[in-house]
């Protein structure tokens, strides 16, 4: 017997539309909070970020620095945060700071590294490593302290008021070793002042003061480094802040400095780059003009003038020059 008030109920899934509404409002519902929540979120983290001063730069960290003043460099870092926009923010946020514009103004001082780091919330730090100072050049009337390299770390020019001396007579070999002796009063006739590679060599430091030497002699005592000063064409690459100089030479001439010491009238004075080729001249402070060879081997070279210092010293105060540079022989006149 079969009840024919009973609907027979089969497998199928029945979609019930008042379910499917109370489904739909709900979804919209969670959608409106997202929104709004992000919405909120936003706004917060714009305010927080660019107008509540949480993240306005207040500290600059830099570590001592040796050639360079630190309050220099906190200067430029000052002036980037007070003059520069980012839109219509200032850079005095630490999130809008452009540590890549910063480093291209640090550019000109040539350091060997740069790491700039933003630390929560109001801080920049930044960690500089120089170049160490290795040798002095003097082109025109300007002096560079230039690391062991070449690359120029900074550059300083006598004031206007210091007289400068000259470092002596310049002497030329020529055939059977005849010297030419010139006198010179200033620097503008030992070096040619029409010469546009040296008189128009722009600062290699932009933006970095300059020093002026008030005491040549002060200046130069200050270190102990090898001075080395060009008479020839220019040497300076202003784009690459780089002194054209030979590796061979400059490290031939830091040994040669070390050998000869710091002490008696037989050290370094200045080593004088001119357009000889696998030449070192040296002026030591009597005066006597040594020349030595860059291909022969340099033990040898040294241990000869040094057995000639000993052996012959107070017949050596008088004469003009020592060439060293032919095998076993020594000439001088």
């Amino acid at each position: 017997m079969i009840n024919s008030g009973l609907t027979k109920i089969s497998g199928k899934k029945i979609n019930n539309p008042f379910m499917k509404e109370k489904t739909h409002r709900k979804f919209r519902k969670k959608c409106r909070i997202i929104f709004f929540s992000f919405i909120i979120f936003v706004l917060v983290f714009v305010y927080l970020t660019f107008f509540s001063g949480l993240f306005t730069i207040k500290n600059i960290k830099i570590n001592d620095l040796k050639e360079v003043d630190n309050l220099e460099i906190e200067n430029i870092v000052k002036d980037q945060i007070n003059n520069s926009k980012f839109l219509f923010f200032s850079e005095k946020n630490l999130i809008l700071f452009n540590k890549t514009k910063l480093a291209n103004s640090l550019s000109p001082y040539n350091f060997s590294k740069i790491i700039i780091k933003k630390s929560l919330f109001n801080t920049i730090e930044m960690e500089i490593e120089e170049r160490e100072v290795a040798y002095i050049l003097k082109e025109g009337k300007s002096y560079y302290y230039l690391d062991s390299d070449g690359n120029i770390i900074s550059t300083y020019y006598l004031c206007e008021d210091e007289k400068e001396e000259t470092t002596g007579d310049l002497l030329t070999n020529e055939g059977d070793y005849e010297v030419l002796e010139e006198k010179v009063e200033s620097l503008d006739k030992v070096i040619n002042s029409d010469n546009p590679e040296i008189n128009n060599y722009e600062e290699v430091q932009e933006g970095q003061e300059n020093n002026c030497i008030e005491s040549i002699d002060d200046f130069l005592s200050d270190k102990y480094l090898p001075l080395m000063e060009n008479i020839s064409s220019s040497r300076l690459d202003s784009d690459s802040k780089y002194a054209k100089i030979n590796k061979e030479y400059l490290e031939f001439a830091i040994k040669l400095y070390n050998d000869l010491g710091i002490e008696t009238d037989f050290r370094a004075k200045n080593f004088i780059i001119d357009e000889s080729v696998d030449t070192i001249k040296v002026r030591l402070f009597n005066d006597v003009l040594v020349f030595f060879s860059l291909k022969d081997d340099y033990n040898d070279q040294i241990q000869r003038f040094l057995l000639l210092k000993k052996e012959y010293k107070d017949n050596l105060k008088n004469i003009e020059y020592i060439d060293i540079r032919y095998g076993d022989k020594i000439y001088y006149h």
